[in-house]
């Protein structure tokens, strides 16, 4: 699953040539669980020396080749993105957005490439966890399988496969709002904790 996420997320940053790289989506896929690592490793350690002690980690190798891979991947694309005139046809991408929406010391290709770890690390392990939740759950309560199949087939008869069907498939949506209620983990000294109420009968909201 983190695989298929990774790939659809890269294809909406930069298209087919970004999607099919696998050097980046292998780099994508780890930084979210290296970066943890290193945190963790850092943790026991007071703010001020920190700096001090990363090169030293491991880790530190490993986040470094992360950040070769972004740049390798994205400096010349958003160099050739920056150079773009008001004039100019611009493609529809992430990647795009990220080089108009950037300022200051912001415009430069490196700076950019990085923050498409960033990106990588808010989009794919969130998403992935999602998506394995909510199959979890329809397994386990295998007498919405119908309902939900129906709401899907009602709104591409009537949209077609487009946002204005999506947005109409009600009754997917409350059981993904519900999955995601009943799997949220949440971090505490002691651990993770997860909420033990069962799953809201979807027909009995809609």
């Amino acid at each position: 699953m983190v695989g298929i996420i990774t790939k659809n997320a890269s294809r909406m940053f930069g298209g087919t040539t970004i999607s099919r790289n696998e050097e980046w989506l292998k780099s994508a896929a780890d930084y979210s669980m290296d970066v943890v690592k290193v945190a963790v490793q850092l943790r026991p350690y007071p703010a001020f020396i920190r700096p001090l002690i990363y090169p030293f980690l491991e880790g530190s190798k490993i986040l470094d080749h992360h950040l070769y891979v972004a740049k390798k991947t994205f400096s010349h694309i958003f160099a050739e993105r920056l150079a773009l005139k008001p004039g100019d046809e611009k493609p529809v991408d992430m990647i795009q957005w990220l080089a108009d929406s950037a300022r200051g010391s912001d415009r430069n290709p490196d700076v950019l490439a990085h923050n498409m770890l960033f990106m990588a690390l808010a989009s794919v392990h969130t998403s992935s966890a999602t998506i394995i939740n909510v199959l979890f759950d329809l397994c386990a309560n295998p007498e919405f399988m119908e309902p939900l199949r129906q709401d899907v087939r009602q709104a591409i008869d009537e949209s077609g496969w487009t946002l204005a069907a999506i947005a109409k498939m009600k009754k997917v949506d409350s059981f993904m709002k519900e999955s995601q209620r009943m799997n949220q983990a949440v971090l505490s000294k002691c651990g993770f904790t997860k909420p033990t109420s069962k799953l809201t009968n979807i027909n009995q909201r809609h």
